[in-house]
């Protein structure tokens, strides 16, 4: 009986192991919690700005809805032609400069986070931001929160490339974003 017991009891070395390894993972969520809060601020930054953008959009739009109503004979063409400028404006910046950031921008981010692909940061902040605001502002019945999620993961990889942090963390800080914006997880 008192044979079991010892096989049962695990030995110093196994504690000394489990003790080293709880301290390193420790020691990391250390180190990714203010890396995490600085995409963090920089993402709720961005998806201010972004809607601040939005609502400029919007109001520039009524006011030229408005401003159109006073010719009735052709005003009805200005807003449609600013809006297919806007539109064509959006497309082009997609289709030229980032063509990762088409769409939501959630499957992207999706398949960033899965390895199947990469995320080009420097490319979908900027054409993600100027185009959504471009393509939203102009009267596209888009979203705001797949391009904001997209813009916070940019964001995450961003962080993580300025401080060369590992593999690991880097889809941590790009997942942590993304999750945070949609509630609950991509």
């Amino acid at each position: 009986m008192d044979d079991k017991r010892h096989e049962q009891t695990p030995s110093s070395v196994e504690i000394g192991a489990e003790i080293r390894t709880y301290m390193s993972l420790q020691g990391q969520r250390r180190r990714l919690f203010p890396r995490a809060m600085l995409v963090g601020l920089l993402a709720g930054g961005a998806a201010v700005l972004f809607r601040w953008a939005l609502e400029y959009g919007d109001t520039l739009r009524d006011w030229l809805i408005v401003w159109a109503h006073q010719y009735p004979t052709w005003g009805w063409l200005l807003p449609m032609g600013v809006g297919a400028l806007g539109a064509g404006g959006a497309v082009s910046l997609v289709r030229f400069f980032a063509p990762e950031a088409a769409g939501s921008g959630i499957p992207h981010l999706k398949a960033v986070l899965a390895r199947l692909r990469s995320l080009r940061w420097q490319g979908i902040l900027p054409v993600k931001f100027v185009g959504g605001a471009l393509g939203i502002g102009s009267g596209l019945a888009l979203g705001r929160e797949g391009p904001t999620v997209q813009m916070g993961g940019a964001l995450g990889a961003a962080v993580s490339h300025w401080l060369q942090v590992t593999p690991r963390e880097r889809q941590t800080l790009i997942a942590a974003r993304g999750g945070g914006r949609t509630g609950g997880g991509l």
